[in-house]
């Protein structure tokens, strides 16, 4: 490796390592969002549930949905069923629960939320919009409406994990509490928008009639934040509202995932990338130049993957005689991680669960190989069929 070549790629991997250290230590600092004690009004809302070949999963999700601390006739669950089959739009529909028949040539979240647009009616004060396997805590509506009491347009909850039964469950797990440190109360806490994750949102009404029929891609999440953040709206962030997910259970699904999530992040990077200059310089958009930053690095786990590895070759004297270099930055990685983990992942079980992360960066890198073009094509990813699941908190 040239001085040159090695200059520019460990200032490369030094830049996003601090970027994310920088968010890891002012996430210790984030402060809930503000509430009313006694809301102004209680809101009307539209529950949206996304549901693409979910007939596993989406009866539970549709009777837990309907068990809200919240006045029944102050918000409807609607689930939008594309290609479920019959017998279960007959049973959705005997919970009850609203039930909006789509169908695609091309499917994706965007279309069938696009396509819900026409029944968020002016009836309606907000929308929430979960995933089909996704179990919102029983005061998540209460807990929403004492927020937008305070002016928010745009809420984030918080996204958790329901199985940590297997070691890649357990791992995408600590994985979503760690991206929740560093993107939603790390930026919260710098005075910046939370990232979105794609469920558990919560939309003014007025601003989802606005945003959503303006969705193209399968990054539907992303999209929604590249638009929010250049009309500079704060997204809220609420650590203690909870929305139970469910995490991948086997390795080759996390690869289906990461190779979506790869696709997306490439195609918002080359549609934000161009727009910098005139977002940074003219109008001072420092949350969008952050979130460009965000998709120009690597995700963590080739980030960390990476350094191990040129890590390693240093200490054996094939990547030059620079090891101190490498060694300080694997060890800012690990601080940066250590301190976003929450200290319910500190455990052996954990532990043991790491010794399967070799076999997901090699799977990781074959989802970056694959991930050209991937976010034009909406990749489904399979649910497991859990026997049991988390109800504490819920």
């Amino acid at each position: 490796m040239t001085a040159t070549a090695f200059w520019i790629l460990y200032t490369y991997l030094l830049l996003a390592t601090l970027h994310l250290l920088l968010f890891s230590i002012a996430g210790i600092f984030y402060r809930q969002e503000r509430r009313t004690d006694s809301p102004d009004r209680r809101r009307r809302f539209a529950v949206l549930i996304p549901a693409y070949r979910e007939d596993s999963v989406i009866l539970a999700t549709a009777r837990h949905s309907i068990r809200q601390l919240y006045p029944e006739d102050l918000y409807d669950v609607i689930v939008i069923a594309d290609s479920l089959q019959p017998e279960t739009v007959r049973e959705l529909r005997s919970i009850p629960v609203s039930v909006l028949e789509v169908s695609f040539d091309n499917s994706s979240k965007a279309r069938s939320l696009n396509e819900a647009a026409g029944a968020v009616t002016r009836d309606y004060d907000a929308v929430v919009i979960i995933d089909a396997d996704n179990l919102m805590e029983e005061r998540f509506l209460e807990k929403a409406n004492a927020c937008l009491d305070t002016g928010f347009r745009v809420l984030q909850a918080h996204r958790t994990a329901k199985n940590t039964s297997t070691p890649v469950a357990l791992l995408d797990a600590a994985s979503e509490e760690i991206n929740n440190h560093l993107f939603r109360k790390g930026r919260r806490a710098l005075g910046l928008p939370s990232a979105l994750i794609g469920s558990g949102i919560v939309m003014d009404r007025a601003l989802y009639s606005e945003l959503i029929p303006n969705l193209k891609t399968v990054g539907e999440d992303k999209e929604l934040e590249r638009m929010l953040l250049k009309k500079r709206m704060t997204t809220g962030y609420l650590d203690d509202t909870l929305v139970l997910d469910e995490k991948v259970s086997r390795s080759e699904v996390f690869q289906k995932q990461r190779t979506r999530w790869l696709g997306t992040q490439w195609q918002m990077l080359s549609e934000t990338l161009p727009k910098l200059p005139a977002e940074l310089l003219l109008r001072g958009n420092i949350s969008y130049a952050d979130k460009v930053l965000q998709m120009l690095f690597p995700p963590r786990l080739l980030l960390l993957g990476g350094s191990i590895i040129l890590t390693a070759l240093a200490l054996t004297g094939i990547a030059g005689p620079v090891q101190l270099f490498w060694v300080g930055l694997l060890l800012l990685q690990v601080a940066t991680f250590a301190i976003a983990l929450p200290r319910s992942f500190r455990t052996v079980k954990f532990l043991r669960a790491a010794l399967q992360v070799p076999g997901l960066f090699l799977r990781m890198v074959r989802a970056l190989l694959s991930s050209p073009g991937s976010g034009k094509t909406f990749i489904h990813t399979p649910h497991d069929d859990h026997s049991t699941t988390r109800k504490d908190n819920v």
